[in-house]
């Protein structure tokens, strides 16, 4: 049975450039949690963009633009930008990318606990109730075996992908985590000053400090190991990226999956066929709710909703797909295409 969640906070950052993806995981967190709280640090919105997201109530805006501004590193990357110089851009990407452990740092400070970190280009799309039946204080996401090996091509630690992670713990220890976390990023940042691969620090120093407490802990899934902090052993889990930080969305996402994570252009190309699609998961979860089982086997429903899903995906697919799925037949083929016409005009 599902542990009652008494308090449930969720922080995200980004510019405005991941507006689409903020606004639309607010959205469905207020859908989902209700009574959450989404704390949004704003690294750069429009003056528009702001009034929608404080017009929601469940987010908490904080203007972490104003420190940026401030900042005297992002002072001289900018100069750096302003003349054109090589590598200028990267580094500027690199300076954002690792505030992101101050911010949740700074986040972590306004809470009494449970917290869990989105990227900006991330979407939770479906409750994560399970997590807190599962005996953890962290969650960190872990890739796959074939992902992690085909970075160490690149002398790159990839064993896990930071822009999910579950904090299911008290605000001390998150705290007192996220400050392990930086003193980690800070003392990378002075080996690979000077260094052409200088990208992704920070979540190479988050598989550090997990690593050097327990080498094994990146073997498999579902692996549990410990780290102490200020004294207090935390209890850290490898959640599988594939259905808590799915971040690979060249094929279609399965059901169980929590959390979309729209990395890279590509993906990020998808986010109107993606929105789509979860409006349809809930349609057609409520719609057939009302057919008995045998009604729903014999119309086939769970193909018909896949076959709509890649429709709006990957449309130049579909007589191919048809194909593979026993769909041969005309009558089948243009209730499909109807279908696909009237979602669109629906969704």
């Amino acid at each position: 049975m599902t542990k009652k969640i008494n308090q449930l906070n969720f922080i995200s950052i980004g510019d405005k450039n991941f507006f689409v993806f903020i606004k639309h995981c607010a959205n469905n967190l207020l859908n989902i949690y209700p009574k959450s709280i989404f704390f949004i640090y704003n690294w750069g919105f429009t003056e528009r963009q702001k009034e929608i997201l404080k017009s929601l109530p469940n987010v908490v805006l904080i203007e972490w633009r104003k420190f940026l501004k401030n900042n005297l590193e992002l002072k001289s990357i900018n100069s750096q930008l302003q003349e054109s110089k090589p590598n200028a851009e990267s580094k500027k990407r690199e300076y954002l990318l690792n505030q992101k452990p101050f911010c949740i740092l700074d986040c972590a400070k306004r809470i009494d606990k449970n917290l869990i970190f989105i990227d900006g280009d991330a979407v939770i799309i479906n409750p994560i109730e399970e997590i807190f039946d599962m005996e953890f204080d962290i969650g960190v996401t872990m890739k796959s075996r074939y992902d992690i090996m085909n970075a160490k091509k690149y002398s790159i630690r990839g064993e896990i992908n930071s822009g999910v992670i579950y904090f299911k713990t008290d605000s001390n220890s998150i705290q007192g985590f996220v400050e392990k976390w930086i003193k980690e990023l800070n003392l990378i940042k002075q080996i690979n000053t000077g260094m052409k691969n200088r990208e992704y620090n920070e979540q190479t120093a988050l598989t550090l400090i997990v690593e050097k407490e327990d080498k094994n802990i990146y073997n498999n899934y579902y692996n549990k190991g410990v780290i102490t902090i200020n004294n207090k052993v935390l209890n850290v889990i490898t959640l599988p990226c594939k259905v808590y930080n799915m971040y690979k969305l060249d094929k279609l996402y399965k059901k169980n999956v929590k959390v979309l994570h729209f990395k890279g252009r590509r993906s990020r190309s998808k986010i109107g066929g993606f929105i789509k699609i979860i409006k349809i998961r809930a349609f057609f979860d409520k719609f057939f709710k009302i057919f008995p089982e045998t009604v729903k086997k014999a119309i086939k429903t769970d193909l018909y909703i896949d076959f709509v899903e890649y429709m709006l995906i990957n449309p130049d697919r579909l007589e191919s797909l048809l194909n593979i799925k026993g769909f041969t037949k005309k009558f089948e083929y243009s209730i499909l295409k109807i279908v696909r016409t009237s979602i669109n005009l629906i969704f």
